[in-house]
């Protein structure tokens, strides 16, 4: 059998059809199947991914045929390119839910068997489970794993695995009965084991061939989602999701809530006004150079970024910048700023909005987020149950540019400032650049936080979203 890293370079240097498509069908029921698991199931989602994958093993035909192990490369692209689409997914659900006043759909009347009751909604409900009860069930049922199996990827004994598994089926079940899906758990177990993962569908792997090549030869931008982390215009966009939110939080869109929108349309065409970075190309993070700070420098408070650019000699890599990738990446807790850092970056990739809370503080604006979400409605108020919670969601609530998702980071420096704050200078990479700029913190009874709003400036990430509303109090010490 011709090995991998000769069908590769027959590709790369002949673009040679036959040897692609030989390497598409010798691994694609590999690539399928991790997606499929990943992806809960969902078969349409899997065979996007699998097409991702394969164009993107195309493009770099030639640095991989000089030496990867090939079936490791694919496992672990698949991994990435599920977890962006995931994310993608994720982010435009939160969105439509957020905007909308939450009211059921119609459906047409489930048939008569339990796969079908319940396969509009399982992924909806695999979402409300822990990580800790859907890894159960992804391994029991999606991955069709045993219970000895089970155990020993969870650390758990045979006993305690079964344990585990028969509680998150459980979770399950309550979940999907809340949407009216009344078969038994016996019932949605059958079905799980028996409908939730198949073979990769006739006819993909020359889809998938076709596809790879195409992209690859066309030259076309990479087909991975990349979203926006640190940039005003997320901020902004977030704040027009708030207010429909807000005004979403009663069933009367009253007129108070419409002229907030109206303002903030003119506050995000001024944001999307604002000239781009100039374009850095920057390859792969590694992942331990950048939790090393140097001497501190002096240096000021803002989050205003500065882009950084190499010219005519090229880009230096992440690499040689010592920058963490987005994979390496860890919620640290907020024992010390580069901690709180991290995991302040860690949880808004992720959209996990609750260690996102716990990893943001007001500053010396506190006093006026108060004020501002004690105006807001009850229903506001119980959904988002602390000032973080909500701003959690601004920042995490809007939609994102693909070149401007944070990738990689690395710490450059830190600057001891009065009264408990800490200023650190950060370098990111975002889509096919770098740029570097400072980011707040504050020692606060919990630890360290990341401060939206800036002791000594009144144009903090909270001050777009207060100013629309006509509350009475400054920050308290703002100049």
């Amino acid at each position: 059998m011709v090995e991998d890293a000769e069908l590769l370079r027959r590709y790369a240097e002949q673009k040679s059809e036959p040897a692609f498509a030989e390497l598409v069908q010798r691994h694609l029921d590999l690539v399928y199947s991790a997606a499929l698991r990943r992806l809960h199931g969902d078969a349409h989602a899997a065979a996007d991914v699998s097409q991702r994958v394969f164009t993107a093993l195309a493009r770099q035909a030639a640095p991989l045929a000089r030496g990867v192990v090939l079936p490791g490369w694919l496992y672990a692209t698949t991994r990435n390119v599920a977890v962006d689409f995931i994310r993608v997914e994720k982010r435009r659900r939160a969105r439509e839910q957020e905007a909308s006043t939450m009211h059921e759909l119609t459906s047409p009347p489930p048939s008569d068997t339990a796969w079908e009751q319940m396969r509009l909604t399982l992924d909806d409900a695999m979402d409300e489970l822990s990580d800790a009860d859907r890894e159960a069930v992804v391994l029991r049922f999606f991955a069709r794993r045993p219970f000895a199996d089970i155990g020993a990827a969870l650390h758990l004994s045979e006993d305690a695995a079964r344990m585990r598994v028969d509680r998150a089926l459980g979770k399950l079940h309550g979940l999907l009965a809340r949407r009216g899906i009344t078969s038994t758990a016996a019932a949605l177990a059958t079905a799980l084991a028996n409908q939730v993962v198949g073979a990769a569908p006739a006819g993909l792997a020359a889809t998938v061939t076709g596809a790879a090549i195409a992209s690859s030869s066309a030259g076309t931008a990479p087909v991975v989602s990349l979203f926006q982390l640190m940039s005003t215009t997320k901020i902004t966009l977030g704040v027009a999701a708030l207010v429909l939110v807000v005004a979403g939080g009663s069933l009367l869109f009253q007129q108070r809530a419409i002229e907030q929108l109206r303002q903030e349309i003119a506050v995000l065409r001024v944001a999307q006004s604002r000239p781009s970075s100039l374009p850095v190309p920057v390859t792969t993070a590694t992942a331990e150079a950048a939790r090393t700070v140097p001497a501190t420098p002096p240096g000021g408070t803002g989050d205003q970024a500065a882009t950084s650019n190499a010219g005519a000699g090229g880009a230096p890599s992440s690499a040689a910048l010592g920058m963490v990738n987005v994979a390496d990446w860890q919620s640290r807790g907020t024992a010390t700023p580069a901690d709180a850092l991290e995991t302040y970056l860690w949880a808004a990739d992720r959209v996990d909005v609750d260690v996102m809370a716990n990893a943001i503080a007001f500053g010396k604006w506190r006093s006026r987020v108060d004020e501002f979400y004690a105006s807001l409605s009850a229903d506001i108020r119980a959904k988002y149950d602390s000032p973080e919670k909500l701003w959690a969601f601004i920042l995490q609530g809007a939609p994102h540019a693909e070149r401007d998702r944070v990738t990689a980071f690395a710490l450059l420096a830190q600057t001891e400032l009065p009264d408990n704050y800490v200023s650190l200078r950060v370098r990111a990479q975002k889509g096919d650049r770098t740029e570097e700029g400072n980011m707040l913190f504050e020692r606060t009874a919990n630890g360290w936080r990341r401060t939206l709003g800036d002791p000594d400036r009144g144009d903090s990430l909270i001050a777009p979203v207060i100013a629309m509303f006509p509350l009475a109090s400054k920050p308290d010490g703002a100049k």
